[in-house]
């Protein structure tokens, strides 16, 4: 439901539209085959992120001509409602929470702006990381630290995809998600060019997602709308708001996560799609929290259908993508099953005019015809699980509230293990996230309006107590992240859809972002943290003494003041499988460090470990560490001496592991975690300190070096650092001709670092303050340059050599 890019709908007659549901309702599902299959496209790594200058006063203010320009564009559409006679409930909602918890929430824990955006409507999303929150709006992101220090952005969202085709749109429909099971991000946007539609997908090379990221382009041949992406074992899987042809897709994440060419794409026309309230519909994905899910599972998308049949059940679908990457076109997609729940009312009119607001007659969107982002899926072990969430009117009388959703299989199918509709008062609250985290607590967060309470932004949760008992209930008392001051007084259009994240560093903390409105109708964000309960906090920390065939493991455990006992999980995988006994942490309210020495290991191998603590208010999980055992203990020495073909680097073996160092030295590559078979110098043997000279390298080219050490259990590698070699050098004095098409080789335009433009007569945009340079440069401002009109055609010599200079 694109902000700035609408779609006429065609909508069904009634009575041909009942037919057709009634035909599909009695189908049996047989699986279908994909209707697309093709590969992506590999345009190479982004710049770092943090170096890519924030957008400059010139990009903010195209950025807001062209909102204006959507919104006077923009068609006013019309909802359809053919069962709105029979549908249920006729009267209020039968699963309608009406007051609000009581149990307190410890939030906000951090609560800093985000970025603003003209557009309506911002469609505003973000996630935690390990040390990050990245945030995406409309077309532009921005990265945080956990506790909102700006560290990249806000830049246009297609400076993730400078040089793909159809990336200078910058259409926007944002999505960003942490990938926990890789330790990577993924980032993506729809454009539309030409007479080609396209998925931009960006995963980052590293954990760090200021760093530089991997790009991607898919040929989808639909208008990908709206489109919401899920993390799977297997595949980075998405659904679109596309009626007419492929609304289903995978795309092949193993050889995206390490930047390989041509990954795989396979679609689905889903013929099975929900048309009871308009044309309008995107079945999302389930997105993969915590553990992966078992080996071989199909990715799974939910959706929801309000009055399936006619004036029958309401109900959510599951649906199941078998994806086949050695025969994708055998791979197969299927509705397997259609779950009745408490009858729901989707129908606030024919309108997009649906939530009140104080002082105007201006009311807001409430989306409520498709499941929120993003559905949630966690493999507890012996069961697994989905939460999700949409918009009802609870009363008839367009008083949004946010119906819940629990699901649970433990074998064979998905049923509903609890489900509630949250409106506690007579506000609406609309645009909600729900997530359930790692200690079994379920946290909500939404935006919140009425004729009297300005668009503001709260959340609630369920308590472990609760959830235990499966009670159907939001038990934490609602809590607010931004008070609302002013109502949007000039369109409907709200947010399209917001996130609610987990914290993967202990697997318990909410981090959620969503839309309020500021003064001079500006459109702002707010990122905020929270949590509730007194279950444990817990740190995995680095495994020492790490020996041959034995470690220890270690980690920190607070009991937040309820006697808690912990134990490492361990084994070869991240499905462990070996744990230490269960000791006593007591029950203070401090972190108190805690190991267990481990024995019998297998030498060479590379071991995964985390601490598990429990109260009775839950369980905490730390993050995933690994060690190898026998492995030297390596770092690499920074790069140095960085010339047109040359650098210096080297490393430091502080301890062989137990058994002796026979070859030493670094290897590099062109591409990310370069290993001993390829370029590699060889530097002595035993532990110390060893410089490292690396040669044969290609100027104004990007590489990755680390250190390695062998000895008789393996090869071990240090950290991975890069640089980048030298363009050319110049020698003063030196003279320079300008082509009239493009800049002299290694010459570079301030303004446009990082945005793929080059030299260019005429009016230059994208100004940007002085560029912060390390090394000896020459920046020439020529802001009168030619005609003597104010161009702004700011240069960057090469690098200069002023060794014979004073």
């Amino acid at each position: 439901m694109k902000g700035h890019v609408f779609k006429q709908l065609t909508i069904l007659s009634g009575l041909l539209l009942s037919s057709w549901l009634m035909i599909a309702q009695n189908s049996q599902n047989e699986s279908i085959t994909p209707g697309l299959v093709g590969v992506g496209t590999f345009h190479g790594q982004t710049p770092n992120l943090r170096d890519i200058p924030p957008l400059t006063p010139e990009e903010i203010r195209a950025r807001e001509i062209k909102a204006e320009r959507k919104v006077l564009n923009r068609k006013i559409r019309s909802r359809q409602y053919p069962f709105a006679e029979t549908a249920l409930p006729k009267g209020d909602d039968q699963a309608w929470q009406k007051s609000m918890g009581l149990f307190p929430s410890k939030a906000p824990l951090v609560n800093f702006a985000g970025q603003s955006s003209p557009y309506y409507p911002p469609d505003c999303n973000g996630t935690i990381g390990p040390s990050h929150y990245m945030q995406t709006v409309n077309s532009t992101y921005a990265i945080y630290s956990r506790t909102g220090t700006l560290l990249a952005g806000p830049s246009n969202m297609n400076t993730l995809f400078s040089g793909v085709t159809g990336a200078t749109y910058n259409d926007g429909d944002p999505i960003i998600l942490y990938d926990e099971m890789a330790d990577r991000w993924l980032a993506a946007e729809f454009s539309i060019s030409g007479s080609n539609d396209y998925m931009l997908v960006a995963v980052s090379a590293t954990n760090d997602p200021t760093g530089s990221w991997y790009k991607y382009s898919f040929d989808v041949a639909d208008t990908p709308d709206y489109e919401k992406f899920g993390i799977w074992p297997d595949g980075y899987y998405m659904g679109t708001n596309n009626s007419s042809g492929n609304d289903i897709y995978v795309f092949e994440r193993a050889v995206m996560l390490v930047g390989g060419a041509s990954p795989q794409m396979i679609g689905f026309n889903n013929p099975w799609r929900p048309t009871t309230i308009d044309g309008f519909m995107c079945v999302p994905p389930v997105d993969n929290d915590g553990d992966a899910a078992p080996s071989g599972s199909p990715g799974t998308f939910i959706t929801i259908n309000d009055d399936a049949i006619g004036g029958g059940s309401d109900q959510l679908w599951i649906y199941e993508l078998v994806a086949n990457w050695t025969t994708p076109a055998s791979s197969t997609f299927t509705r397997t099953q259609q779950i009745n729940v408490t009858a729901f009312d989707s129908n606030f009119g024919n309108d997009w005019t649906n939530i009140a607001q104080p002082g105007t007659s201006q009311q807001l969107d409430a989306i409520p015809q498709v499941i929120m982002n993003a559905p949630q899926y966690r493999n507890f072990g012996s069961y697994q699980t989905i939460v999700c969430c949409h918009t009802v009117d609870v009363d008839n009388t367009d008083h949004a509230g946010i119906r819940w959703y629990e699901l649970r299989k433990t074998t064979g199918s998905w049923s509903i293990r609890q489900q509630g509709t949250y409106a506690p008062d007579q506000h609406s609250r609309w645009m909600g996230s729900v997530m359930l985290n790692g200690s079994g607590k379920i946290g909500l967060g939404y935006s919140v309006s009425s004729s009297t309470v300005y668009p503001g932004i709260r959340f609630t949760g369920q308590s472990s107590s609760a959830y235990n008992a499966a009670s159907g209930t939001m038990d934490i008392a609602e809590d607010i992240i931004q008070t609302g001051s002013y109502s949007q007084t000039s369109y409907e259009r709200w947010g399209d859809y917001s996130l609610l994240s987990v914290d993967p560093n202990d697997d318990a903390t909410f981090w959620f972002t969503t839309q309020y409105i500021g003064s001079g109708a500006t459109r702002l964000s707010r990122i905020a943290s929270f949590r509730f309960g007194n279950d444990p906090i817990v740190t995995t920390i680095a495994a020492t003494n790490v020996a041959p065939v034995s470690a220890a493991l270690n980690g920190s455990v607070n009991p937040n003041t309820l006697a808690t006992t912990y134990f490492f999980q361990y084994g070869a995988t991240t499905s462990y499988g070996s744990t230490t006994p269960v000791v006593s942490a007591g029950s203070g309210s401090s972190a108190v460090s805690v190991s267990a020495n481990i024995s019998g290991l297998t030498p060479g191998q590379t071991y995964h470990f985390r601490i598990v603590a429990t109260n009775t208010d839950g369980t905490a999980y730390g993050s995933d560490l690994s060690f190898t055992t026998g492995a030297p203990s390596i770092t690499t020495a920074a790069i140095s001496s960085i010339g047109l073909t040359t650098a210096q680097s080297g490393g430091t073996i502080s301890s062989d592991g137990g058994s002796a160092i026979t070859a030493r030295g670094v290897c590099w590559g062109t591409s990310a975690s370069p290993v001993v078979s390829g370029n590699h110098t060889t530097d002595g043997t035993g532990t110390g300190s060893f410089t490292s000279s690396i040669t044969g390298l290609t100027s104004n080219t990007t590489y990755y070096v680390r250190a390695y050490a062998t000895n008789s259990y393996g090869t071990f590698y240090g950290e991975e650092l890069s640089f980048t070699t030298l363009c050319g050098i110049y020698t003063p004095p030196f003279t320079e001709t300008f082509p009239t098409v493009s800049l002299p080789s290694c010459w570079t335009i301030a303004d446009n670092q990082g945005n793929g433009q080059v030299w260019q007569f005429g009016t230059i945009t994208g100004q940007s303050p002085n560029p912060a340079l390390t090394g000896n440069y020459a920046y020439l401002d020529s802001d009168t340059y030619g005609s003597g009109n104010s161009q702004n055609a700011d240069l960057i010599t090469p690098t200069l050599d002023l060794s014979s200079v004073t």
